[in-house]
């Protein structure tokens, strides 16, 4: 019964959430499927060969609410290192043709795009996910991925 009222208290109001330091969490479960779309509909009026993200959370929500889309979804990684499962399954490889459709969050992606010969900007996007909380994405397209810049390989992790 604690655990209804609590979560009930979250539900209703937003002062709680924030108060309790929850309110990232609450942006990180808004405005996928919103970026789902645009991404779909940016995609299909530019017929790219694929959809790159540069983060893991960005693909997982776009495997789900980037439908339908018939291009792959891949993941753009620094390394050659698999730190997460899309890292194994999903991975940006240079012999993927070109123009890609690049999509991150980041507002500063100068690691990412220097990693590709022909970079252009194509536009962004910001949705609202309530509470005064934006998502903000920009829209990159993007030729001839050369892989990772040798200064961002590293070492290993020890285990």
């Amino acid at each position: 019964a604690a655990a209804a009222l609590a979560l009930g208290v979250f539900t209703v109001s937003p002062a709680a959430v924030d108060a309790v330091g929850l309110a990232n969490a609450y942006k990180r479960l808004h405005g996928w499927r919103e970026l789902g779309q645009a991404v779909v509909g940016e995609a299909t009026a530019r017929r790219y060969a694929a959809i790159v993200a540069d983060n893991h959370n960005v693909v997982a929500s776009l495997l789900y609410y980037a439908r339908p889309r018939n291009v792959p979804l891949l993941i753009w990684d620094r390394d050659l290192l698999n730190d997460n499962h899309f890292d194994m399954t999903l991975r940006l490889t240079p012999d993927m043709p070109g123009p890609m459709l690049l999509v991150t969050e980041r507002r500063e992606p100068a690691n990412e795009l220097a990693t590709f010969a022909s970079v252009q900007f194509e536009g962004s996007v910001t949705i609202d996910v309530g509470r005064d909380r934006v998502r903000e994405s920009s829209f990159y397209a993007v030729d001839k991925y050369l892989g990772p810049r040798s200064d961002e390989r590293r070492a290993p992790r020890p285990r």
